[in-house]
């Protein structure tokens, strides 16, 4: 703003004096170089006013008015009268300005008179209108809105001079106004994408929450048995490879608890299979609640249901065992008026150990486990070791070579470990000895030695060692190292066992079975049934 428009805001009186000396050139020249330095509509608007008021010094009031592009109507914009800036009520003539918007023509009344039909409210004479110029503002698509100027003072009426400033200046105004109303509109534009963006955003996030909410619903379905709510098979095998690895690579332990339900099948022929999967998920329960959070509880199909006990070693693992079978022992079953208590029998296998190659290796010795708990009467829990099953916990060797003495003088030995480890009753019972049912033709070599090994004759046998006749036992001492070979009936499967001699006396040896595999301590434990006369042999 330069210092005469400057003294002209400040003081009206200069109007007209400082008016009359402005160049019309300078007026518009002025409004080209200030127009384009805004892109506000009002602002704009008040500009080209504030122009005309400087270069028309017979202006006492103005308004710009712009099209509606929804409605299509004129809507006032800015207005000014010759003292100041302000909102008025209507002082321009609507027919007026409506007829410029449609004709796009430009109208100047140099003398108003009274509008016929109209009415008083809405006469310009009434509204002390002497003189008025209108023209359009004229954009590229046509008109856009107008300009309206009018005085009220005899003296200063509008000449056709003055109309041609108005129409001079209406075409930078328009191209500045309908520039301004573009950046509007690009601006709105840009706001109603960005606000899309956003909403997209939002609804992408949500959908992609419930589409994660989905996807870990439909992972927890696959993984999980329906009817127990644990782990499935499927995920307890990748449980188990993945855990046994990590075994292995830390040396860490991890043990493996395979439970099964005694006397299922009696359980749903005699109550039903509502109320046996009633008692199948309630045990799931009862064992879920008795581990740690860090362990893992599967069903592997049937009543079988797998526990996976991380850095538990095998006396830990024979404890927890214990423990959940004395609760499922004392748990009431009550459903339906019916009330049954049920026991259950566990294997138990612990890694890294010797023979194992894989968790295969310890899936099949635990379930080897719980097959010796089945068949030694159920309801209790059976430890597996490399050199042999154990019931309820592990003997210690000098226990084995009084077991070897005693059945020498042909008295059977049954061990029963209380619940402290290495604490055992050994209750001797005679008993008349079967072993007729099963004929072993054993080799034994001495290691070292390349004099062909004598035959012997098995006297007494457990699936830890045995007592072997042999016609010179004095040519063996305590400690030496042997191979055992055996030919099983009654498909004369060849077993090679690696054994120590435990003691010697003058009938034969007893040896104790060493590095046993875990497929060769199952043909042992058979081979143990056998010569009990508890099992038949093999069946065809």
């Amino acid at each position: 703003m330069t210092r005469i428009e400057t003294l002209i805001e400040r003081d009206p009186r200069l109007v007209g004096s400082e008016r009359e000396r402005r160049d019309p050139l300078e007026l518009l020249y002025r409004v080209w170089s200030t127009l384009g330095q805004s892109f506000d509509v009002k602002q704009i608007c008040e500009k080209i006013l504030g122009s005309l008021f400087c270069g028309l010094n017979r202006i006492d009031c103005g308004h710009i008015l712009l099209g509606d592009p929804k409605s299509g109507k004129l809507k006032e914009i800015v207005q000014r009268r010759k003292n100041g800036w302000g909102k008025l009520k209507t002082t321009y003539s609507r027919t007026i300005v409506n007829r410029v918007f449609k004709e796009g023509t430009s109208v100047i009344l140099p003398e108003i008179g009274p509008e016929e039909g109209k009415h008083p409210s809405d006469s310009i004479e009434k509204m002390a209108v002497k003189s008025l110029m209108c023209a359009p503002l004229i954009g590229r698509l046509g008109p856009m809105g107008v300009i309206y100027v009018h005085s009220t003072h005899n003296g200063q009426r509008f000449r056709k001079g003055d109309l041609f400033l108005l129409e001079a200046l209406c075409t930078p105004a328009a191209l500045a106004i309908e520039n301004a109303l573009l950046y509007l509109k690009n601006r709105q534009a840009k706001q109603a994408v960005q606000k899309t963006r956003e909403t997209l955003k939002i609804e992408v996030r949500k959908r992609t929450a419930e589409l994660l909410a989905a996807n870990r619903k439909l992972h927890e379905l696959s993984i999980t048995d329906g009817l127990t709510g644990l782990y499935n098979y499927r995920h307890f095998v990748k449980a188990l490879e993945a855990e046994y690895a990590r075994a292995i690579r830390y040396k860490h332990s991890v043990s493996l608890l395979l439970l099964d339900v005694d006397d299922f099948k009696d359980i749903n022929d005699n109550f039903g299979h509502q109320f046996g999967d009633f008692v199948l998920r309630n045990t799931a329960l009862l064992i879920k609640g008795s581990v740690r959070n860090t362990d893992l509880v599967a069903r592997c199909g049937g009543d079988e249901i797998a526990i996976i006990l991380l850095e538990a070693d095998n006396e830990s693992a024979f404890e927890i065992s214990e423990n959940l079978r004395e609760k499922v022992q004392r748990h009431s079953f009550r459903s339906q008026g019916k009330d049954l208590k049920v026991t259950v029998s566990l294997g138990v296998a612990t890694a890294p150990q010797k023979g194992f190659k894989d968790w295969e290796s310890l899936l099949r010795a635990a379930d080897q486990a719980m097959y010796r708990a089945k068949k030694a009467g159920k309801n209790q829990v059976v430890v597996f070791r490399p050199d042999g099953l154990t019931k309820r916990g592990v003997l210690p060797a000098g226990i084995k070579r009084s077991l070897f003495k005693a059945r020498l003088q042909k008295e059977s030995v049954t061990c029963r470990p209380t619940r402290r480890h290495g604490e055992l009753q050994i209750a001797m019972e005679q008993e008349k000895r079967r072993r007729s049912r099963l004929d072993f033709r054993l080799k034994v070599i001495l290691e070292g030695r390349t004099k062909q090994g004598e035959i012997g004759e098995i006297l007494d046998f457990s699936p830890h060692g045995a007592f072997i006749h042999l016609p010179d036992p004095s040519r063996l001492k305590k400690n030496d190292a042997l191979k055992l070979v055996m030919k099983l009936p009654p498909e004369e499967k060849t077993l090679r066992i690696k054994a120590r001699v435990v003691f010697v006396t003058g009938k034969g040896i007893g040896v104790e079975f060493k590095d046993v595999s875990p497929h060769d301590a199952v043909e042992l434990d058979y081979c143990f049934e056998v010569f009990k006369g508890t099992l038949p042999l093999y069946e065809a």
